[in-house]
C-alpha cells in the first residue's frame, strides 16, 4: 500500500520487532506499526527524493501553513490507509493517537461515515489498571461481526446510542469545568457499563 501511495517503483523491505507492546490485545499495536513504518519512509522519501510525491500529499501540503503539521499529517494519512488494508474499515482513531500523541474524541457522521471531528483532550492524571487477558483475537473479524449484527438487530441502534453517550459523559468527567471533573467512580461506572454494552454486540469476552 505505501509503495502505491508513493508511486514507488522499487519495493522496501522493513523488519519490525515489538516488545511491550502486545499484538491482537487491542492496544492500537497495528496503529503503531503503521504509523511508525509510514514515518519512517517519509524521512527516507524526504533525505532521498527516491519515491514520488501523492496527490493526497500534494493537497494537504497545499491546505497546510505549518511545515511539521504538514509531515505529520501526511504520515497520519498513509497510516491510515495502511491500516484499511490491515482491518478493512479502521475508524482512523488508533494511528491518530499514535501519530500525534495525547488523547482524541471523534463522532462519525451517521449516514456517511466519514469522521465529523476529532477534538483533543487533556486527561487528568487517573490510576487504572490494564490487563492482558492473552485472548488473541481480530479487529477485522470483529468489526465484520459487529455490522453483521448491526444488520441482523435492531436493538443495537439503541446499543450505539449508549455508548455514545457514555463517552460523552466520560469526555465531561475528564472537564475540570464540569462538577463530576475524575470523580473515580462514576468514571469506573462508565468504563464497567460500556463494557458490558461492548458484550453485547460481541466485541468483548468474559
Amino acid at each position: 500500500i505505501i509503495p502505491a501511495l508513493l508511486n514507488a517503483k522499487s519495493s522496501v523491505s522493513i523488519y519490525v520487532r515489538s516488545e511491550d507492546l502486545p499484538l491482537g490485545a487491542g492496544l492500537g499495536s497495528s496503529a503503531a506499526f503503521c504509523v511508525a513504518c509510514s514515518a519512517a519512509l517519509y524521512r527516507l522519501r524526504e533525505k532521498t527524493g527516491i519515491m514520488g510525491v501523492a496527490a493526497v500529499d500534494r493537497n494537504i501540503k497545499d491546505n497546510n501553513t505549518r511545515p511539521e503539521q504538514a509531515s505529520l499529517d501526511i504520515i497520519n494519512a498513509w497510516a491510515f490507509a495502511s491500516e484499511g488494508v490491515i482491518h478493512g474499515n479502521p475508524s482512523g482513531l488508533d494511528n491518530t493517537v499514535s501519530c500525534y500523541g495525547g488523547a482524541v474524541y471523534y463522532q462519525k457522521d451517521a449516514e456517511t461515515g466519514n469522521l465529523r471531528a476529532f477534538h483533543e483532550l487533556v486527561v487528568p492524571p487517573l490510576d487504572m489498571i490494564l490487563t492482558n487477558t492473552f485472548i488473541p483475537r481480530s479487529t477485522k473479524a470483529l468489526v465484520a461481526g459487529v455490522h453483521k449484527v448491526k444488520e441482523d438487530f435492531e436493538f443495537t441502534v439503541d446499543v450505539f446510542a449508549a455508548i455514545g453517550r457514555i463517552s460523552d459523559q466520560f469526555r465531561k468527567a475528564l472537564d475540570p469545568g464540569d462538577r463530576g471533573y475524575r470523580d473515580t467512580a462514576k468514571i469506573s461506572q462508565l468504563i464497567r457499563t460500556n463494557q458490558n454494552l461492548l458484550k453485547a454486540i460481541g466485541v468483548s469476552h468474559e
